[in-house]
């Protein structure tokens, strides 16, 4: 029996934090897509980051920094020896980003700030670990 490749439009729907089995439907569409020339720069800076899929000589771009659509992706879609930094990159919830990578791959600060208050949920990009975190409006979390 052939397998299934079944279409799925991600959007917004499919990311990093969606369950194993919608993550492999996307990532078999991904691979067997065919994409109109014109709209491939819409899926090299927006739908691999988005499912953390690095393509070859693939630009750095906002989704590559920071995925906020379901949990705080920092440095998604940035290959392991690429130094990056950003500063108050705005994120779903009310919440500024900033952070900075290196060369070597640390991640050297993460320093997320809540504008309105509420659950910070955030991917330790050092550990992949979940942090919960409940801020209230106009404070800090440094990690």
């Amino acid at each position: 029996m052939s397998p299934v490749y079944t279409p799925v439009f991600w959007g917004d729907d499919v990311g990093l934090d969606s369950p194993p089995e919608a993550k492999a439907l996307a990532y078999r569409t991904l691979r067997h897509i065919r994409v109109w020339e014109p709209h491939r720069f819409y899926l090299d800076t927006c739908v691999r980051p988005r499912l953390g899929v690095l393509g070859p000589n693939a630009p750095i771009v906002p989704e590559s920094l920071l995925l906020s659509y379901q949990n705080l992706h920092i440095f998604p879609g940035v290959p392991p020896d690429v130094p990056v930094e950003m500063q108050n990159f705005a994120s779903e919830g009310g919440f500024r980003v900033s952070a900075v990578k290196t060369h070597t791959g640390g991640i050297k600060e993460v320093i997320v700030f809540s504008a309105f208050g509420g659950v910070c949920r955030l991917i330790d990009p050092r550990t992949g670990a979940l942090i919960e975190h409940e801020m209230r409006p106009d404070k800090t979390l440094r990690l």
